[in-house]
């Protein structure tokens, strides 16, 4: 009877032995190797747009991690060393020590603004758009002059602007028919 209980004595404590190393062990392969690993430890990145690079960097930095300039581009919203732009974006869950790469502007570059007067309307927009100015069209009614062509544009021509910046255009165009004939004809007339 001695043997039996001897054992189920050992039986006992084989079976409380295992459960308790299960959980240590378990304990430390879930929770403890991870955090050894540097697995679990997160950041959450933050938003620095609109930031001087200098403090974005700082403050990628107390997150754990890293920011780095990845471009620079002309903007006219945006002083220059201001991060406009950001990968990954702001919110998104990484593992510390990651790279966070920045956009930042060089601000805004300016041009000449080239002298179009005369050019046919749609070649003189072509013009513009492809120097990086935005453009906005204005009719100037005429009954003598021939429709769609720029007669003159503000900012004036020789101005220095920055990139992105609107230049009205005024162009020539004919009266509606039913103006016409009240504006146009005395004109015709006094010839």
């Amino acid at each position: 009877m001695g043997k039996i209980f001897a054992g189920i004595r050992f039986l006992v404590y084989f079976l409380i032995w295992l459960f308790v190393w299960y959980f240590v062990l378990d304990l430390f392969l879930g929770f403890t190797l991870p955090v050894l690993q540097g697995r679990g430890r997160t950041s959450v990145v933050p938003d620095l747009t609109g930031m001087p690079v200098e403090k974005a960097k700082a403050i990628a930095e107390e997150k754990g991690l890293r920011a780095v300039v990845d471009t620079a581009v002309p903007s006219v919203n945006a002083p220059a060393g201001v991060v406009i732009g950001q990968e990954p974006t702001a919110g998104t869950e990484v593992k510390r020590g990651r790279t966070v790469y920045l956009t930042v502007s060089l601000g805004a570059k300016s041009k000449i603004v080239p002298d179009i007067v005369g050019m046919a309307l749609e070649e003189a927009i072509t013009s513009l758009k492809d120097i990086g100015f935005s453009v906005k069209v204005e009719p100037l009614y005429s009954c003598d002059k021939e429709p769609g062509y720029v007669e003159r544009m503000h900012p004036p021509p020789g101005s220095s602007l920055p990139i992105g910046s609107t230049i009205t255009l005024y162009y020539s165009e004919e009266f509606p028919d039913t103006l016409w004939s009240k504006v146009c004809s005395g004109v015709e007339d006094a010839e």
